[in-house]
């Protein structure tokens, strides 16, 4: 994300303190630093991980790819378990192998995070947020 998109995304997150915003893969090329600012600053700003992970981050390069099947990045994890409310699984299963992408998640995401964030991520947060309950 350059500067100027930061910029505006923390505008229209300060217009609009009560409207939640979920960053759609994962903000793109968004690092950890980036994301632990946003969210500190705005508790609004949810984080779906779709772009995070092979197999959808092997197809476009541009992506920060934070985890894969043998493991993610420790500071990832510390930003997660940080903020456990603000993350949720997503998938691009229209790219790849729908089985692959969640052996992923599974095994490089998921079976490294405490059991309650675990829940939250894999579930709970997508259904508070959205409403799906």
């Amino acid at each position: 994300m350059d500067s100027d998109s930061v910029e505006q995304l923390g505008r229209l997150l300060s217009i609009e303190p009560k409207t939640d915003l979920i960053m759609s893969h994962g903000g793109v090329t968004a690092d950890v630093q980036l994301m632990r600012e946003l969210m500190t600053r705005h508790s609004n700003i949810y984080w779906e991980l779709s772009q995070k992970a092979p197999p959808v981050w092997n197809d476009r390069k541009i992506h920060r790819k934070f985890f894969d099947e043998s493991g993610a990045e420790p500071d990832f994890l510390k930003l997660i378990e940080d903020f456990p409310d603000r993350f949720m699984i997503g998938t691009d299963a229209y790219c790849c192998d729908y089985s692959q992408m969640i052996a992923t998640y599974r095994k490089g995401l998921l079976a490294r995070l405490s059991p309650t964030t675990l829940r939250k991520v894999a579930y709970e947060n997508a259904q508070r947020v959205m409403k799906l309950k």
